[in-house]
């Protein structure tokens, strides 16, 4: 369409008056919302004094390498300033090429399973697939990422806590660097110790096991672990015709871009730049998720937090002596044996005082004379359950805008609000340590006001807390949050191992297929099933 010259400078000026009055935004858009292996194409310590001492700044957190900001459901954001960087490795579908791109803040972290369960508790999310998540209800798994999502699932995910999937050029990006790192640490061949891969651990792991081989923005698990869906749908020749400000990726296909690399990934797929795809409607065992969000601020703080020990780089990280978790030993012994042509055994726990036992009821185990004995003449399953002891010899962390206060041996935020925005299960309220505002930076329409439980102006009591109250990847254990699982109750299962009698005829009428269990073998010589000490 033509338009006439003066028409034209006159909607040029008229646009320019309303640029300058209009509010400044720095907002992107990205669509809406991958095996053994996806498709492949080629804080320092805190102060032990109260933060009402002194007055803090409301504004948000300054986007800056290094700036973290600890976000509504527990994840640490990482900032990742706007800026070009070098894209891609070489080939038709992965052309080496500068993109720019918006600021933008990601998860430090991939997204785990205890995050995702209270998504689903609130409405929000649907269950993952337990076929390829089967670590989803188990205590011990609620740090490792989350697996067994459709793309669906991890879009809704995102989006419950007012974020989405990042793009694959944001993903990029958060994981190389602007000057286009081979891996996230740098250019150092990958190892064990940098990442999970290789089947080095033979699973999935806690998300933040691996700081040291964090990327330039300091993000975690950027490779290794699980591959990760983006935004994007995949094309393979899209970064060949991409736009050099903020891709987005193609308007339509049938795969999904994936990145990163999994726990059974070989040491070829770990670049930082390889590029996979799955279909949006596939789940795996190995593919799980991060966030990307654009408003760090939408979500008022919690009123209080648990202070953390031994964080892997959540919140601090604290030098000298770390957190020390010391287990019991355990035992259970068995030996079978008959009484006349009846199997039998005996069974013996070893353990402190203390311990809980659980054997099958009578007349499956009987109790013997002896304390912690029983004769079993069944099958079922024994158990012996003890406690860990924990000791936290390290200095007492708080997240990014918290502060510790030692009265109340907790994290207390030190800013406010100007949204109000809390997620479901929360309630907004004022806060027991409200934020002093300095003099001489205010920020219009902030509040003293945090999210609690409900619990009044007491903010939240954390062992009614409905999310989990520490930061993604630690552990809490009812007063304080720390980087090392405790294993509580510590305990230890076998199976009742019974022997068969040989009848006196010495005829073997024993199926060999009734030796049921891990440590248990046919012994053909005795016409016996046979418990394996070593096991």
């Amino acid at each position: 369409m033509k338009h006439l010259r003066l028409t034209f400078y006159l909607g040029m000026a008229l646009l320019m008056i309303l640029m300058a009055c209009a509010p400044s935004t720095s907002t992107q858009t990205a669509p809406p919302p991958a095996g053994n292996e996806a498709g492949s194409s080629s804080a320092q310590a805190s102060s032990e004094s109260s933060p009402s001492a002194s007055p803090v700044n409301l504004a948000p957190p300054e986007m800056k390498v290094g700036s973290t900001f600890l976000y509504a459901d527990g994840s640490l954001l990482v900032a990742v300033p706007a800026g070009p960087f070098t894209m891609g490795q070489g080939g038709i579908d992965n052309p080496i090429h500068q993109v720019t791109l918006s600021d933008f803040w990601i998860y430090r972290t991939k997204v785990t399973n205890a995050q995702f369960a209270y998504c689903v508790s609130q409405g929000g999310c649907t269950p993952p697939n337990p076929r390829n998540n089967k670590g989803y209800a188990d205590p011990l798994k609620s740090q490792d990422p989350v697996t067994g999502v459709k793309y669906d699932q991890a879009a809704a995910y995102c989006a419950f806590v007012h974020g989405r999937l990042p793009t694959e050029a944001e993903w990029e990006k958060a994981a190389r660097g602007p000057d286009g790192n081979i891996y996230p640490w740098g250019d150092g061949s990958p190892t064990c110790d940098l990442l999970n891969f290789n089947d080095c651990t033979g699973g999935t792991t806690r998300v933040n096991q691996y700081p040291q081989g964090k990327s330039y923005y300091t993000a975690f698990d950027m490779e290794g672990n699980t591959f990760e869906w983006t935004a994007d749908w995949y094309k393979a020749d899209y970064y060949s015709i991409s736009p050099a400000n903020d891709p987005t990726g193609p308007e339509k296909g049938s795969q999904r871009s994936v990145r990163s690399s999994a726990f059974n990934s070989g040491g070829n797929q770990t670049p930082a730049a390889m590029r996979f795809f799955s279909r949006p409607e596939d789940d795996r065992a190995n593919l799980g998720f991060r966030c990307v969000v654009l408003d760090p601020t939408y979500f008022a703080p919690f009123c209080n937090y648990p202070a953390t020990y031994d964080t892997d780089g959540v919140g601090g990280g604290p030098s000298g002596p770390q957190t020390k978790v010391d287990c019991p030993s355990l035992g259970i012994q068995q030996t079978p044996g008959c009484n006349e042509n009846n199997p039998s055994t005996i069974v013996t726990f070893n353990g402190p005082s203390g311990s809980t036992i659980t054997a099958p009821p009578p007349p499956g185990c009987q109790p013997t004379n002896n304390p912690n004995q029983y004769t079993c003449t069944k099958d079922g399953t024994l158990q012996i359950c003890s406690s860990c002891t924990v000791t936290t010899t390290s200095q007492p962390q708080c997240p990014d805008g918290y502060a510790y206060d030692a009265a109340s041996k907790s994290c207390i935020p030190n800013h406010g609000s100007s949204s109000g925005q809390c997620l479901p299960g929360f309630v907004l309220g004022e806060g027991d340590h409200p934020p002093v505002l300095t003099t001489n930076t205010p920020v219009p329409g902030a509040v003293n006001q945090c999210c609690s439980t409900g619990a009044g102006s007491s903010g939240v009591t954390l062992s009614e807390a409905p999310t989990p109250t520490c930061p993604a990847g630690t552990f809490f254990d009812g007063t304080q949050c720390i980087g090392t699982q405790i294993i509580y109750p510590y305990c230890k299962t076998t199976g009742v191992n019974l022997n068969s009698c040989t009848p006196e005829n010495n005829t073997c009428n024993l199926d060999p297929a009734s030796c049921v269990g891990s440590c248990v073998y046919f012994d053909p010589a005795t016409c016996s099933c046979k418990y394996n000490p070593n096991c």
